[in-house]
């Protein structure tokens, strides 16, 4: 099997981030080469500040939030490390395991034809998506390619972005959770591969922190999948039972904040 990864430096770099952390931390899976999308914005641009200061302002609040919640409950069992914080950043992962990347290719665009050839030419044959937009047909479409990712819900339950905030808001804790599954021309429509549901007892330090820990055990079973894959029976996907959903509103966030803290 030849592997390749492509992520996304301005778009769910965390997610991205953690996902390449737990693949090239490892010697049990060789990736023959790393696809990154270069920012699609300026230094001085606002979209820029916000990306680099949310994630701190959001696990800030994670530890915050997990350590009040832990003098209230003495429950005080979640420890946060600081000095991982330059893991979440792609070049913060890249400068670490430098060493077990054989090929790190930039490029513009996830569709492009540079990302076509490429794939073509190393005759790749398994693409692990790692925190990036939509795959278009131009991808989709190479002979003998398999493309996998790992979506923030429990499929079919949740399709689309941000799904642990919509299913908070809706009291389906039993969605909350993440799915690897093959990709297709349909939004999270591929069959499933693996499914980890979000462990329940920890809903009640709050949504920042359940979107973080969501996405570490993202990474953990997209690893896990890959490694396993040959040994794994796809399940159908039957989108008629899902929902579709993106970008949730304010004021689906602050009802699934007050549904995680009822989760106490």
């Amino acid at each position: 099997m030849k592997s390749a990864i492509i992520c996304s430096q301005s778009n769910k770099e965390l997610k991205s981030s953690l996902i390449l952390r737990k693949f090239f931390s490892s010697t049990e899976i060789e990736i023959d080469c790393l696809f990154i999308v270069k920012k699609s914005y300026n230094k001085l641009n606002k979209y820029y500040i916000q990306e680099q200061l949310l994630l701190y302002i959001d696990h800030f609040f994670c530890f915050l939030s997990n350590f009040l919640l832990g003098i209230t409950l003495k429950s005080f069992n979640f420890r946060y490390d600081f000095n991982s914080r330059r893991f979440f950043r792609i070049d913060g992962v890249i400068n670490n395991y430098k060493q077990n990347i054989n090929k790190l290719i930039y490029v513009e665009n996830l569709n492009s034809d540079s990302v076509r050839d490429t794939l073509v030419e190393l005759n790749i044959d398994t693409l692990i998506l790692a925190g990036v937009g939509i795959v278009k047909d131009k991808i989709i479409s190479i002979p003998n390619l398999t493309i996998l990712n790992v979506h923030s819900s429990v499929l079919p339950g949740y399709r689309g972005t941000e799904s642990e905030v919509f299913a908070l808001a809706d009291s389906k804790y039993d969605l909350i959770g993440n799915t690897v599954h093959f990709v297709n021309n349909k939004i999270d429509a591929g069959e499933i591969l693996s499914v980890i549901k979000f462990p329940q007892d920890k809903l009640k330090f709050g949504v920042s922190y359940v979107r973080y820990f969501n996405k570490v055990l993202s990474a953990n079973n997209l690893f896990d999948t890959v490694k396993n894959i040959k040994s794994i029976r796809p399940e159908n996907n039957d989108i008629s039972k899902s929902v579709y959903r993106s970008r949730p509103t304010k004021e689906v966030v602050a009802k699934a904040k007050k549904n995680s803290y009822k989760c106490v």
